[in-house]
């Protein structure tokens, strides 16, 4: 079950135009890694709205990571 929920936010986030994306879950929080800018608030906010609708985490527990180059 997990497997297949942090391929769900991967999809989700790479249907957003995000070339890679990985997701992690422990237990009450959500670490998404993501080749884009995530310095953009927009974008942060894209990938935080998805991560915290499909894992049930709350916002304030989602960690995202900029891979960007």
């Amino acid at each position: 079950f997990r497997r297949v929920l942090f391929r769900s936010i991967e999809s989700l986030i790479e249907a957003k135009g995000f070339t890679e994306c990985v997701a992690y879950i422990n237990g009450e929080s959500c670490t998404v890694v993501v080749n884009g800018d995530m310095e953009d608030e927009q974008n942060a906010l894209i990938v935080r709205d998805i991560a915290v609708s499909e894992s049930g985490v709350s916002a304030e527990n989602v960690k995202i990571i900029s891979a960007a180059k």
